[in-house]
């Protein structure tokens, strides 16, 4: 996608129509090795078990830890 607005007008119908979303990092592609990510989305009021499978996926693939900044490892600080 070109620009940022195009990217919205792709999530912002599940966020409008009230249902359960997360936002999970996916991994990183293009030419520039730009950040992905991965949206779940359920159906309205299932936020709890949303949440509990983006909190799996998390476990599994374990982004945050794998491709951390390091501005944020402690020798930062």
């Amino acid at each position: 996608m070109q620009t940022y607005h195009n990217w919205m007008e792709v999530t912002t119908y599940w966020t409008m129509g009230g249902n359960a979303i997360a936002t999970c990092p996916a991994g990183f592609g293009g030419k520039e090795h730009m950040p992905i990510g991965i949206q779940f989305a359920g159906k309205p009021g299932s936020d709890f078990d949303v949440l509990c499978f983006a909190k799996a996926y998390e476990d599994i693939y374990d982004f945050a830890e794998r491709y951390r900044p390091s501005m944020l490892d402690d020798s930062n600080n």
